[in-house]
């Protein structure tokens, strides 16, 4: 009797042989583990020579991929549910889906201000002075700071004041910003810290360069402390006077976010227009970022699917089930893009990233579209064996064009070269079934 872990474990390295070969594989490592095991062998001894079963796989799977080295998704589903597994797998260890804990005193009560003008095309977002002053009397906040993100070689945030206040996070060394200070201060993080003046034992009142101009160094802010993005490597100054898109706001303790953004919409409206001041949106600090990229990761995987479904569609190939299944398969890979993003991003979304991921989407869509024209719509299989007839010299009698045939004998696709002529599949009637008994996969 094979001891059930034994059984399980050739069980699972099957799933990696080439399925046509898979029965005959489980059933010779069976007989192999049944005849030791009535031989007498011992239980450790049995599963030590199990482990060996996925290295046999393994260069069994080698051996095919030898003979077709370019038929890379050999089985619908089955490649594409393996690189999710693996982008899953990727994530998990990486702590992709632990939402990041922020460094701040409280965070549960840290909101973001911004101003939705989605609607309303190119209206300028940014807010006034005048707005920010008003809004600073609201009963429902213990404090309202500017900031605004300056995307440059070393990504910094300009910061008001009370900035770090209302974060309540303070200095590890030195002092954050004052009323008195000029334009020419920062405040380092930690890792800014560590880079930009090589951990100096006494960084307060050096001169740093960041971005081709000198400031003195005031404070350096402790290990783990980051805002929006862990890439923000030091903060400088923001006067009252200037303009901003964005405030952080600390709301007072027992004070709900709904009736909080009511006061900020009523405060609001004593200086704007309503309209305007209902434009106003609150964005807790605890809220995961990662959510708007998986519905963005969804929206892509539909409207790719429904894109290459629509192709194959129009070229009037497959049927339901095929176009179903190119959906899937899309859907899966575009998915499994999303989870290796999750795992190696940072907190914040950067436009750069946005478009590789985009584009990375794109051409998964297109790439499985092109494969999937090229399988049997019975089968599913790699369509072989390419055979072209006609001559380019008579297009209008015999045109020339290319036609695959299924290698179990479903039947032959048919593609035109001059695009003159719709592709079609045509189907192989039982007469042809004998010359295809012995075919391998």
């Amino acid at each position: 009797m094979i001891p059930f872990p034994c059984r399980l474990l050739v069980w699972i390295a099957s799933t990696i042989v080439p399925p046509a070969k898979r029965t005959e594989w489980r059933r010779e490592w069976n007989a192999e583990l049944w005849h030791r095991a009535e031989a007498g062998e011992s239980f450790q001894e049995l599963l030590r020579r199990s482990a060996g079963v996925f290295r046999d796989a393994w260069w069994m799977l080698g051996n095919e991929l030898k003979r077709n080295p370019l038929d890379i998704f050999r089985r619908p589903l089955r490649t594409e549910a393996l690189f999710l597994a693996g982008a899953l797998a990727v994530c998990l260890l990486a702590g992709g889906f632990r939402a990041p804990s922020l460094p701040f005193s409280d965070p549960a009560r840290l909101a973001t201000l911004d101003r939705n003008v989605s609607g309303f095309a190119a209206f300028d977002a940014y807010v006034t002075p005048r707005l920010v002053g008003s809004l600073r009397q609201a009963q429902s906040f213990a404090g309202i700071a500017q900031y605004r993100m300056v995307p440059d070689r070393v990504p910094n945030v300009r910061a008001s004041t009370n900035f770090f206040d209302v974060l309540g996070v303070k200095p590890a060394q030195g002092r954050t910003f004052t009323a008195s200070d000029g334009d020419d201060v920062v405040v380092l993080t930690h890792s800014g810290w560590q880079r930009i003046l090589s951990g100096n034992a006494n960084p307060i009142g050096h001169r740093a360069t960041l971005g081709g101009r000198e400031y003195t160094v005031v404070g350096v802010m402790p290990r783990g402390f980051w805002f929006r993005s862990s890439k923000v490597q030091c903060f400088t100054p923001l006067h009252d006077g200037a303009k901003t898109r964005s405030l952080l706001a600390r709301i007072k303790l027992g004070v709900a976010f709904p009736r909080a953004l009511a006061d900020l919409r009523q405060q609001a409206a004593k200086t704007e227009p309503a309209w305007l001041a209902k434009a106003l949106v609150l964005t807790p600090m605890l809220d995961d970022r990662r959510l708007p990229d998986l519905r963005l990761a969804l929206w892509l995987a539909a409207l790719s699917g429904l894109i290459g479904m629509g192709y194959l569609a129009a070229k009037r190939y497959g049927g339901p089930r095929c176009w179903a299944l190119l959906g899937a398969r899309i859907a899966l890979v575009v998915t499994a893009i999303l989870y290796l993003r999750v795992s190696c991003a940072s907190q914040s979304w950067s436009m750069f990233v946005f478009w590789i991921f985009l584009l990375l989407c794109c051409a998964a869509g297109c790439l499985l579209t092109i494969d999937h024209r090229g399988r049997c719509p019975v089968c599913f299989r790699k369509l072989r064996k390419p055979v072209s007839i006609g001559v380019w010299s008579s297009q209008i009698l015999d045109q020339p064009a290319t036609e695959y045939l299924c290698p179990a004998g479903h039947g032959t696709l048919y593609v035109s070269e001059t695009g003159n002529a719709p592709d079609h599949w045509t189907v192989l009637d039982e007469s042809w079934q004998d010359l295809f008994a012995h075919t391998e996969d």
